[in-house]
């Protein structure tokens, strides 16, 4: 969990989920096309944990997947 110290977003929480492959991250939450909630322990987690940071309802919330790109040798 992280929290803006500056800038548009400052005193924001904003949370970085990090994943073994794309595919994981397709497993549990779906792709673009057909995107699912989640597994059932983090449904849970967002519900009564996360949802105590949050500035609108858990299914409004923006969110952007990257990719990690490899670095050069």
């Amino acid at each position: 969990m992280l929290k803006g110290y500056k800038g548009e977003r400052k005193s924001k929480y904003s949370v970085l989920w990090v994943f073994k492959s794309q595919e994981t991250l397709e497993e549990l939450f779906g792709n673009e096309e057909k995107p699912k909630r989640g597994p059932v322990n983090f449904i849970n987690f967002e519900d009564n944990i996360l949802s105590k940071f949050l500035d609108r309802p858990a299914g409004k919330i923006m969110f952007t997947d990257y990719l990690e790109l490899s670095s050069r040798g």
